[in-house]
């Protein structure tokens, strides 16, 4: 709606078609591991750069089935607020015009909601996020090259750990209870006697307010 609006004050709501941009993101959409049915059941969507609510048919329910195609329709959604019916995929020409922009929530703030409400979703496009900062390509594999050079960066063993997403629902997935049990001895750690945080506890600090307590 917000985004809607900015476009229609720009061009005085002469749209006559839209194009959704989807280069963001790089190889397959769909992991290996994942069950076609988990769309339907509202698991995962096909990973694309672009969604509205998370792909979800119905945005008041958490499991609600996922669209098979997320980016078309956040695309059809703009339309339907702008007048406009022909909608397609495309790409954005270099230095082309900004008629409006929407940002999304801290990282902080998402990997607090990955956490809390278990989203493959939000996870994935945080990992995809991550291989970019890191130099990395914004696909599967490249997710799990940036998270394997991160961990092991900080001092995290990653022996035994096969990965092939960044959620951990693909049934591939295989991470050793030892890797977790150190991302959480570090996160967990006490401060210094004059309160300060070792430099890889400070990093994990922000995981603890997403996850559950115990009773």
């Amino acid at each position: 709606v917000i985004l809607a609006a900015q476009v229609r004050a720009v061009t005085g709501g002469r749209v006559t078609s839209i194009q959704v941009d989807t280069s963001r993101y790089a190889g397959p959409s769909f992991a290996p591991g994942w069950l076609p049915e988990d769309v339907q059941a509202g698991f995962i969507a096909p990973m694309e750069p672009v969604m509205l609510d998370g792909g979800r048919a119905d945005p008041t329910q958490e499991n609600s089935t996922r669209s098979p195609t997320p980016a078309l329709q956040a695309a059809r959604e703009l339309g339907s607020k702008l007048g406009v019916s022909a909608v397609s995929q495309g790409t954005a020409p270099k230095n082309a015009q900004v008629l409006g922009e929407v940002k999304s929530p801290t990282v902080q703030d998402m990997v607090e909601m990955t956490l809390q409400h278990s989203d493959n979703v939000l996870a994935e496009a945080l990992g995809r996020e991550l291989a970019i900062a890191t130099g990395n390509e914004p696909s599967f594999a490249g997710v799990v090259k940036a998270t394997r050079e991160v961990l092991q960066r900080n001092g995290i063993r990653v022996d035994g750990m096969s990965m092939v997403d960044g959620s951990g629902l693909s049934l591939n997935d295989r991470i050793p209870p030892e890797v977790l049990g150190s991302l959480m001895v570090a996160a967990n750690a006490p401060a210094g006697p004059e309160g300060g945080l070792p430099e890889k506890s400070a990093k994990l600090r922000s995981l603890l307010p997403g996850l559950p307590v115990a009773g």
